[in-house]
């Protein structure tokens, strides 16, 4: 059952960190889906921490890893072509 919770709360945080980052760089003026992803992906990283259970990994954890590891690739990827 603490998976499910775990899971419900990485959901509702992610929701929330993209929710106000959006309100946040468009109150700024900067919105701009470069800095939107940066924002998105730094949320992603501390919700995979913050969620993390201890004692034992749900499936949905291990499926996770590869969608941090493919954003990890984009994120590179972003980071060259705006510095090119």
């Amino acid at each position: 059952m603490e998976h499910v919770d775990k899971l419900v709360q990485f959901f509702v945080g992610m929701v929330l960190w993209m929710l106000i980052s959006s309100i946040l760089l468009l109150s700024t003026g900067s919105f701009s889906l470069g800095v939107f992803f940066l924002f998105t992906f730094v949320g992603l990283l501390i919700m995979v921490e913050s969620t993390k259970v201890v004692d034992s990994t749900p499936l949905w954890r291990i499926y996770l890893k590869w969608v941090v590891r493919a954003l990890s690739v984009v994120f590179v990827l972003l980071i060259l072509v705006l510095n090119t």
